[in-house]
């Protein structure tokens, strides 16, 4: 059972007709030596091809963490963050590691401390990027980040990418020009760069006017400049389709998509609504998932017609094997599958997920799925199986988290749970609310 989601450790990959913006770049490079770079605009304005791009020419070793939603736990933020930097350097941040084993939580700010430490022991200088860094909303998670950045370890350079400002002291790091930031403005495509990317990704050269208007109309938008690639591709008359186009971005790709859905085959629209409530996926996966006797070919049909697009989605491994939507691309998807589809199917497309992941081997999305599908029992009886190979790994926090996510109706009728519980509240020294545990799974047992 793999209790670590390890692409969310792997760099993006760069498309092959992706637009090299080396004043970005150059950017970047120059300001190296501050302790943050913030690339903090709208979602669909290349801020994770920006970074990706950037790491993937630098001259030092850089490490990438994928953030979601799940990682507002403190404790599997810092595992995530000191795995990270374990690939790079495997014989560092081996305090952070054993804190992060042991049964009894250490407090936040001695986690913080050590981490610090530890970073500082690292001598090569080095990149950690955080990319979506604005799913994050648990305030002691920010606490560690500024931590980090009061104290910053020299050989450390932090990025974080994300969709607005986090609440960092970033007044203050800018006055003491400890700050590089990567804005909305900077991001946004000129007319020269709208006319070149659409001879690289659509194989078609644009006017000065129709460039212009295209442009004006998406705000120099890199997502909008994509899907208007794709109707190009089709055969449309783009200043036809750009002259009622409405004047604001957050519109246009409303529109775009609406045409890039209702274009494909069925099969195809199925695939992509269905699979839109996975944070990551792969052939089988999608396959065990829109579960549709209609997809004449399966979930390689699927991921060839991304292939041959490659506009919403993101290489998350060399081997071409798991991928993810464009997180603005994945938003739209999932209105249009509430609306077309409801509630109750939508539950058990998480259900067929949580299995699927369970009969996998990945036990926290597993767990995320079921419990989102409204089968917490189901959620249980993973976690149940699962209990001994946790315990004996030590991993005593993940199996503490693992138990929060459940209801306590759950846990309460589930015997394996319950000693899990026991186990657990043994490990933190808290031997006297054992025995109620034992005695009930005792009772549910004989009973």
């Amino acid at each position: 059972m793999k209790f670590f989601i390890a692409t969310k450790l792997h760099r993006p990959q760069i498309a092959e007709n992706h637009l090299h913006r080396q004043h970005l770049l150059n950017r970047l490079d120059q300001r190296r030596h501050r302790p943050l770079t913030l690339i903090s605009a709208p979602a669909g304005y290349g801020k994770t091809t920006l970074a990706s791009c950037w790491l993937e020419t630098c001259d030092v070793p850089s490490a990438w963490v994928a953030l979601d939603k799940n990682d507002n736990d403190p404790y599997l933020f810092v595992s995530y963050l000191t795995g990270a930097v374990q690939h790079l350097f495997p014989d560092k941040l081996s305090k952070t590691q054993a804190l992060l084993n042991t049964a009894s939580v250490p407090p936040l700010t001695v986690l913080s401390n050590i981490l610090v430490n530890d970073l500082e022991e690292v001598t090569e200088p080095f990149i950690l990027a955080l990319d979506d860094y604005h799913v994050i909303e648990e305030i002691e998670i920010h606490r560690i980040i500024s931590t980090l950045l009061q104290h910053p370890p020299g050989s450390l350079h932090l990025v974080i990418i994300s969709r607005h400002d986090p609440p960092l002291q970033l007044v203050s790091l800018r006055g003491r020009s400890q700050l590089t930031e990567i804005r909305a403005q900077e991001l946004r495509f000129s007319k020269k760069e709208a006319i070149t990317y659409f001879s690289q990704v659509a194989g078609s050269s644009l006017d000065a006017t129709t460039a212009t208007m295209l442009v004006d109309k998406t705000e120099g938008w890199v997502t909008g400049l994509r899907l208007s690639a794709l109707s190009l591709q089709r055969g449309s008359d783009l200043k036809q389709q750009l002259s009622i186009l409405p004047e604001k971005s957050r519109y246009v790709i409303d529109y775009i998509v609406k045409e890039v859905i209702e274009h494909e085959p069925d099969d195809i629209q199925e695939y992509l609504l269905k699979t839109s409530i996975l944070e990551r996926f792969c052939g089988p996966l999608c396959s065990a998932v829109a579960d549709t006797a209609k997809v004449a070919a399966g979930s390689y049909r699927f991921l060839d017609w991304f292939q041959k697009h490659n506009l919403f989605i993101v290489h998350l491994d060399g081997e071409h094997k798991w991928f993810r939507y464009h997180q603005l691309f994945k938003v739209i998807l999932y209105r249009v599958l509430k609306r077309r589809f409801g509630t109750d199917v939508i539950a058990a497309l998480h259900i067929r997920a949580g299995q699927w992941f369970s009969e996998h081997g990945l036990l926290e999305e597993s767990l995320n799925h079921l419990i989102e599908g409204g089968d917490a029992n189901a959620a249980g009886d993973v976690l149940a199986r699962h209990r001994h190979q946790l315990m004996n790994e030590e991993k005593w926090q993940m199996l503490g988290r693992y138990l929060r996510l459940l209801p306590d109706s759950v846990v309460d009728k589930n015997p394996g749970l319950l000693m899990a519980k026991a186990w657990l509240l043994q490990n933190q020294g808290q031997i006297y609310k054992i025995a109620p545990l034992v005695d009930q799974a005792q009772r549910l047992l004989q009973g």
